[in-house]
């Protein structure tokens, strides 16, 4: 967890137009995601739809555009969400 929030105060330091590409290189280098090799890219998130863990789309669904979360923790692990669309 200490990691996950070190690196979303790193992330909220960026204006918003360096974040999403400040966002992907930081995936690439310190995610364990299958999504780190796309810049944490992952598909369409849709509220509802049950596709993520809940503790994921309870810290997605209220996101607008450009907007970071919270640090979520799954089982998978600790994850920070940057909203793209």
């Amino acid at each position: 967890m200490e990691k996950a929030e070190r690196l979303l105060a790193k992330l909220r330091s960026y204006d918003a137009e360096q974040l999403p590409r400040c966002f992907a290189k930081m995936a690439q280098h310190d995610s364990d995601c299958s999504s780190a090799r796309k810049g944490g890219k992952l598909s369409e998130f849709v509220p509802g739809q049950k596709k993520y863990m809940p503790a994921y789309e309870a810290a997605a669904a209220d996101l607008a555009v450009g907007e970071l979360s919270e640090v979520a923790e799954t089982s998978s692990g600790y994850h920070i969400i940057l909203r793209t669309k």
